[in-house]
């Protein structure tokens, strides 16, 4: 007679990690789109982004001197240390153009003369360095 024994097994099921993608936008072109991808428990994770000609490992990476090309959605997935995927999350990225102003007049006097600008429209004049590096704002 043969008896067979009964053998117990266990099965772990794990919940799959949750990601929300986030950024800083609108921004102007020419400025830092940041990306940040915050996991709704913390540990561990690998990340994944895609977007308009990007693909970054980073978890929150920063694409330095944006152009206009970069407008549309990024995604990120997340893999936990048990392997296991995320459902995408995504985040919609708008990228405004410099402005371009009618009618508008500029002086710069040379080395050590202070910049000058009008808008007979009335509009707000936003000031920057070469860099980028915010200075005034003028009405």
């Amino acid at each position: 007679r043969n008896t067979l024994t009964p053998t117990v097994k266990s099965i772990v099921v794990n919940q799959l990690p949750v990601v929300t993608a986030s950024s800083n936008s609108a921004v102007c072109e020419g400025s830092a789109l940041n990306l940040m991808a915050t996991p709704a428990v913390p540990g561990t994770y690998s990340y994944s982004w895609t977007g308009p000609g990007f693909t970054s490992t980073d978890e929150d990476p920063v694409i330095n001197n944006v152009t206009l090309a970069a407008n549309g959605n990024y995604s990120v997935t997340t893999k936990d240390a048990n392997g296991c995927y995320s459902i995408s999350s995504t985040t919609h990225v708008d990228i405004n153009a410099y402005p371009v102003t009618t009618g508008a007049s500029m002086i710069y006097g040379g080395s050590g003369s202070p910049m000058t600008a009008t808008d007979p429209v009335g509009g707000a004049i936003l000031w920057y360095t070469e860099t980028g590096t915010y200075l005034t704002t003028s009405i």
